[in-house]
């Protein structure tokens, strides 16, 4: 019986392995159905840490850690990449310290501040596996005959990223500008993601960089006495303001021409090898 289970679970292994596109897929709707499901249970940022655990374990038992960038090499290329649009966002940091003086203000716990870190890298992880680690190469080996598919991916799986975070408008209607401006600045950031994936090979670069800017964003909102859900309301109705969305559209050109150039360099690349 144990020989029997061992040949089933082998020959599964070799059929995904065999069939990537399933593989993938299949993936997908188990992280995406696994998150869902524990949201529900649990809370949504810990439904999104047990989706990845499940994920991952189905990734590394499949023999998919190694293609889909879960690896050592070029972290810190990644963090080199991403160096100049960080150092350019501290606007909208700077920005947010000037928003929340407004409110009256505390200093938070310890563990509130480690909560917040918390929630931003689960964020990350679970974003950046859906997105970047298996929709991005799904989308690559879908136009595989397509020379250009590299360019197609990082578009559509950016755009799908952007896309996704008009969920906020389901609950709070009201923050349309805020939301809009999240779903602009979250397609540009996916583009970011996609290119430094796509040149570094590695997962764990764009889940660090994801995270650190998503801190940087909320980080002055920790400030108020309120959960983190608020923190998300305070945020877009922060970016709501005319002027501040104004303001943000305009600082946010510099960041991207880089992503851009990034974006051309890429091509200059692929040229260069082919």
């Amino acid at each position: 019986m144990t020989i029997m289970n061992v040949n089933f679970i082998e020959s599964i292994r070799h059929f995904f392995q065999k069939h990537t596109i399933i593989f993938i897929i299949c993936i997908s709707i188990a992280m995406v159905s696994l998150w869902i499901l524990f949201s529900y249970l649990l809370n949504p940022i810990q439904g999104q840490y047990v989706a990845v655990a499940i994920a991952s374990l189905g990734i590394w038992l499949f023999g998919y850690l190694n293609k889909l960038g879960f690896r050592k090499g070029n972290l810190l290329k990644g963090l080199q990449y991403a160096s100049p649009v960080l150092a350019g966002s501290l606007y909208s940091l700077i920005l947010s310290i000037q928003y929340v003086k407004q409110y009256k203000l505390y200093i938070p716990e310890s563990y509130r501040i480690a909560s917040i870190i918390f929630q931003m890298l689960g964020i990350g992880l679970f974003e950046e596996i859906l997105f970047r680690a298996i929709l991005l190469n799904t989308i690559i080996y879908i136009f595989r005959e397509n020379k250009r598919n590299i360019y197609y991916a990082i578009i559509i799986s950016s755009a799908l990223f952007g896309l996704v975070h008009l969920s906020n408008l389901i609950n709070r209607p009201e923050i349309l500008i805020g939301t809009i401006s999240q779903v602009i600045y979250t397609t540009t950031m996916g583009v970011l993601y996609s290119i430094i994936y796509i040149k570094c090979k590695n997962i764990w670069s764009t889940i660090i960089i994801h995270a650190l800017f998503n801190l940087m964003g909320v980080f002055p909102f920790i400030f108020l006495r309120v959960n983190y859900w608020l923190i998300i309301h305070y945020f877009l109705n922060m970016h709501s303001k005319s002027l501040i969305a104004l303001l943000d559209s305009i600082l946010s050109i510099p960041c991207w021409v880089y992503i851009l150039y990034l974006f051309k360099k890429l091509e200059i690349n692929k040229n260069e090898k082919g």
